[in-house]
């Protein structure tokens, strides 16, 4: 296809927007945009939050059953756990581990656009991405 030029490949683009794609379509434009071709790559992998999260994770589910923004409980949209103070800051933090992240009181149960709007700082439950508090006991 590359020597079709820009103009046809958007008619085209268009004419199949909406339609369903093949798991093999599906896997091929996944893998296009996955590690260092995604526009959100930071570099680095992921490893993981560490011990003791599907513990806490369980507990805020029980705890919460809803989103404790909107009262979301999961029909519609899915739920997620939410940390209130981001995992990376204690990972890189000299005075605490990356499982300290996972107290009850640092996470709380949302959905997923309350959650998308709380990352972008948009909503309640969002900690400035460079601040840490002084005590665990301050979240």
């Amino acid at each position: 296809m590359s020597d079709v030029d820009e103009a046809t490949r958007a008619k085209i683009s268009e004419a199949l927007v909406g339609r369903p794609k093949s798991a093999e379509t599906r896997r091929r434009m996944s893998g296009g945009r996955a590690g260092e071709k995604n526009h959100r790559w930071e570099g680095g992998f992921s490893e993981g939050y560490g011990t003791g999260w599907g513990i806490v994770r369980r507990d805020a589910y029980e705890r919460d059953e809803v989103c404790q923004i909107c009262g979301e409980d999961g029909t519609s949209e899915r739920l997620e756990v939410h940390h209130i103070v981001p995992v990376r800051l204690f990972a890189h933090s000299k005075d605490h581990e990356k499982t300290d992240a996972h107290l009850l009181a640092n996470v709380v149960l949302l959905c997923v656009p309350c959650h998308v709007e709380t990352e972008r700082g948009d909503l309640p439950w969002y900690a400035p991405p460079d601040e840490l508090p002084e005590s665990i006991g301050e979240i």
